[in-house]
């Protein structure tokens, strides 16, 4: 399978063309997937300026979700904005926390959207999940965890085939990180495990029996895990050089694991690949630019929301240096 680097940012394939940015510069494709026209802006003082100071600040485009009717969900630094035909119609302004990761924010099978905070939050204050049943104009805390407990939320994934429950994954440190399934209706949380770093996860693979996913420890080693149904203690399968950022499969079946450079010395994100989940092969590695990551943002390699429905790999690439030969 070849892999797509894009010369701007690809956020979402919805099944009949692809969502991305440039800039401030909202794109869509045709249905083939190739020709983009720009088709709504964000305003420049929340994602204007050149690439290394949209880095620096990180006032850019942060995610964009295709949403029915010819609406967008647009994710800046401090607000959710909803797009229709292009045109500004709600901006929400995030209550706690800068904004939620792109692995932080989901649309159910309904249409309801749910996103939780992620920040610094130094105090470990209660962490929140917002609902929106209306296209994003209005959203209510669902949830919230317990004081101390919780740095924030990593990630949330529908449950395939049922459209009200998720997987919500914290951290960051201690008992901080953790695996749940929450019911959006009833409020039913149910923990799969937690308090380690192999529970530190951005993505989450969902096969029959098991949950898959690669751990995010900034400090220490990294695997991709294997949590079986039933049991309590993710299984090892393969050692990663990095902590992984993306998961996601493609249309094939085939499963894709990527990682991150976040600290000085690293020099590699990598891109893992598996046609079951058992065995994994390293694809592609992608050199760190010359910016310093504690400034200027990690070194990202990450997938396209939508990617399961999708032949080709779509990769987009933060921080990291384009290759020179076709990537494959």
């Amino acid at each position: 399978m070849k892999i797509n680097l894009d010369p701007f940012h690809i956020h979402h394939w919805d099944e009949s063309r692809f969502w991305a940015s440039r800039g401030c510069r909202i794109l869509v494709s045709d249905a083939a997937g190739n020709d983009f026209q720009e088709w709504g802006r964000v305003s420049r003082h929340r994602a204007g300026g050149g690439n290394g100071w949209r880095r620096f600040s990180r006032r850019r485009i942060h995610d964009v979700i295709g949403l029915r009717d010819d609406h967008a969900l647009v994710v800046v630094r401090h607000h959710i904005l909803v797009y229709a035909q292009g045109k500004l119609l709600w901006d929400h302004r995030v209550p706690n926390g800068s904004r939620p990761l792109p692995s932080g924010i989901c649309v159910l099978g309904d249409g309801r959207i749910l996103y939780g905070e992620y920040g610094p939050n130094p105090e470990r204050k209660p962490v929140h999940l917002y609902l929106s049943e209306n296209g994003g104009r209005n959203w209510d805390a669902i949830w919230a965890s317990e004081p101390g407990m919780v740095r924030h939320i990593h990630m949330i994934r529908p449950v395939p085939g049922d459209g009200a429950e998720v997987y919500v994954a914290t951290g960051d440190f201690g008992v901080e990180p953790g695996l749940f399934r929450l019911n959006v209706d009833t409020g039913q949380v149910d923990r799969l495990g937690g308090g380690s770093q192999p529970w530190r996860l951005l993505g989450l693979i969902v096969l029959p029996g098991r949950l898959i996913w690669g751990s995010d420890c900034e400090s220490g080693d990294n695997h991709i895990f294997e949590l079986r149904d039933g049991e309590r203690i993710p299984r090892k399968i393969h050692q990663l050089p990095g902590p992984a950022y993306g998961a996601c499969r493609d249309r094939s079946g085939g499963i894709h694991i990527s990682t991150a450079v976040e600290k000085p010395g690293s020099h590699r994100a990598c891109i893992f690949s598996s046609g079951d989940g058992d065995n994994w092969r390293m694809r592609q590695c992608f050199q760190k630019d010359l910016l310093p990551p504690y400034l200027f943002g990690y070194g990202i390699a990450s997938f396209v929301r939508g990617q399961q429905h999708l032949e080709r790999l779509h990769v987009n690439l933060r921080g990291l240096r384009r290759p020179r030969r076709e990537v494959r």
